[in-house]
């Protein structure tokens, strides 16, 4: 990480209903209740990431829950988030994120919605040693196993309100669509 910190991300954790939403998390929000229907939640086949806007998949992330032991280990990795944080860990474990205090963080919030069966909604912020603000915000969506548990995890990064500050905290270039939104 080209900016790092002492403290962690403050983190703000919700259940989130389609008012909470705005953007590409009301999108795949939107998706994930209609091919849902009266389940508690969609399966991966039935969810389908290419019925999404093409400008929302590269967004995504797609992690397979593992038991015995409990893991997280991703299937699909977008290429925007590869370009936002500087790794692809499509086949790798979630305890291969770098930094490691985020990959301690992702592992607790999918297994919260795998104990849960929820949504949620994280809101990070987070000032580095330099003063450089940052926050990120991302919809975490359980997909099941066709039956009670959750076989899937999907996420979605909120790309609208990102800026330059986010690309230079993981030290990787942002799209040229960025040059007007933050920084210097």
């Amino acid at each position: 990480m080209s900016e790092t910190s002492i403290a962690e991300f403050d983190r703000t954790v919700i259940s989130p209903t389609a008012e909470d939403l705005s953007g590409m998390l009301s999108v795949v929000f939107s998706r994930w209740n209609e091919v849902r229907g009266a389940d508690w939640a969609p399966t991966w086949f039935g969810f389908s990431l290419e019925n999404l806007p093409p400008k929302v998949i590269p967004w995504c992330v797609a992690v397979n829950v593992e038991h015995d032991p409990e893991d997280f280990v991703y299937r699909f990795w977008g290429t925007e988030r590869a370009r936002l944080q500087g790794q692809e860990l499509t086949g790798r474990s979630v305890s291969e994120f770098e930094p490691a205090s985020m990959s301690r963080t992702l592992r607790q919030e999918y297994a919260q919605v795998v104990e849960t069966r929820s949504v949620f909604l994280i809101r990070k912020r987070h000032t580095t040693l330099s003063g450089l603000a940052l926050g990120f915000e991302s919809l975490r969506l359980p997909l099941s196993d066709g039956d009670a548990d959750t076989a899937v995890i999907l996420s979605i990064a909120r790309s609208e309100t990102l800026t330059r500050e986010n690309y230079r905290y993981f030290g990787t270039e942002p799209p040229l669509s960025l040059s007007g939104r933050g920084g210097n």
